[in-house]
């Protein structure tokens, strides 16, 4: 899958389904399962499609547990979910439709089984390209309290990310090289399970980037550029124009999220959602989008930026230096689409950044930096021991 670059300037077997339109069909690309796994529930999926011929792009997804039993829907051209399935052999098929009448499906025949312990879905393959997408569940049915935790270790005693859930799914920041990773979990009745593997990781240059034209007084625009291998910009129309997509009134920044699956522009109307076509970069706008703001000010777009483990997209309201507030969205991993966490917090900051782990925040505020602990549950901050830190001590 291709890969992302952003910056706030510029770099931003037997089951019968619906018969096949004489259209010619979307192609759908199944990263996990693996055809023939065996592992524990809930079960880890994560599929997109494309259509070479259907310029209208993909309308939606669906999984399929059996013959006509559906088991996630979801619209748009990718799909990130886990699926609870109980013991045995299932027949399983991701299917897509297009907006041109174009319907395909990929199977993928599994086995779920009852044994306790963790299974990893993903990475799953020899190599993984930088950030590492791991996603992992846990189960012990003798268990009746469940499962209360999962944990990444990527050396020995190095933990940058914990969740308490059954199912883990995030991206780490890794440099390249070889990891003896381990993913450990804990249930509710006294038991400790995990699976170690080493993993090579490996960068994968950018495919394209985003640039945002906002012009006073006008709709914006959204420009797409091909990033060649010695780093210069093509224009991926050749000498026709640029590709360009709408955007609202004035957005402020461009993020992308870590897969590479997502681009959000901040504007005074809302925050812009768009998939990313997995063939050609094309921005496609989200079902839902532009998601309503978090805060009353409409007149200076948010700064927003995502968190490193894909999850949250954090934005901060009002002008630099002036009262305003911070507060959070969940990110819904199949479609893009931002919900409000709820969490909200007064600020004065003039921006903010992530630490290489993803597990802090830090915002520069009037005359000190404030540190915050993300909580990867929930996407709330919790201030750090000595929050605020003075400026002038960090001299």
């Amino acid at each position: 899958m291709a890969r992302y670059l952003t910056r706030a300037l510029a770099f931003l077997g037997t089951t019968a389904f619906f018969g096949i339109s004489s259209y010619a069909a979307p192609t759908v690309t199944v990263i996990a399962p693996k055809a023939g796994t065996s592992a524990g529930s809930p079960v880890f999926y994560e599929a997109y499609a494309t259509s070479s011929a259907c310029t209208k792009g993909i309308a939606s997804m669906r999984i399929y547990s059996a013959n006509n039993v559906t088991a996630y829907s979801v619209s748009g051209a990718h799909l990130e979910t886990f699926i609870k399935l109980a013991p045995g052999t299932y027949n399983t098929v991701v299917q897509a439709w297009d907006n041109c009448g174009g319907v395909s499906k990929t199977p993928i025949t599994l086995t779920v089984t009852s044994t306790a312990g963790v299974s990893v879905f993903l990475p799953n393959t020899t190599s993984s390209s930088h950030p590492v997408h791991i996603a992992a569940s846990a189960q012990n049915s003798a268990c009746a309290a469940g499962i209360n935790a999962i944990r990444i270790y990527t050396a020995d005693r190095v933990s940058p990310y914990t969740v308490n859930s059954n199912r883990l799914d995030a991206y780490l920041t890794l440099v390249p090289g070889t990891y003896k990773l381990t993913v450990q979990a804990w249930d509710n009745c006294g038991h400790v399970y995990k699976l170690q593997f080493n993993q090579p990781v490996t960068t994968t240059p950018d495919a394209y980037l985003y640039a945002v034209n906002a012009p006073s007084n006008a709709p914006s625009d959204i420009y797409q550029f091909k990033i060649a291998s010695n780093g210069f910009l093509k224009n991926p129309n050749g000498s026709n124009a640029l590709p360009e997509f709408a955007a609202g009134s004035g957005p402020s920044t461009l993020v992308v999220d870590p897969g590479g699956w997502f681009v959000y522009a901040s504007t005074v109307e809302g925050i812009y959602g768009y998939q990313i076509n997995q063939s050609n970069g094309n921005l496609v706008p989200m079902q839902g989008s532009p998601f309503a703001l978090n805060d009353p000010n409409k007149i200076i777009p948010p700064w927003i930026g995502i968190d490193p483990s894909g999850n949250f997209l954090f934005a901060r309201y009002n002008r630099d230096f002036i009262p305003g507030n911070l507060t959070s969205y969940r990110i819904n991993r199949s479609s893009g689409a931002l919900t409000s966490t709820g969490f909200v917090v007064p600020t004065t900051l003039n921006s903010f950044a992530f630490d290489f782990s993803g597990q802090y925040l830090y915002d520069i505020d009037a005359g000190s930096v404030d540190g915050w602990r993300i909580n990867p549950n929930t996407g709330f901050l919790t201030a750090l021991p000595g929050s605020p830190f003075p400026s002038d001590a960090l001299a």
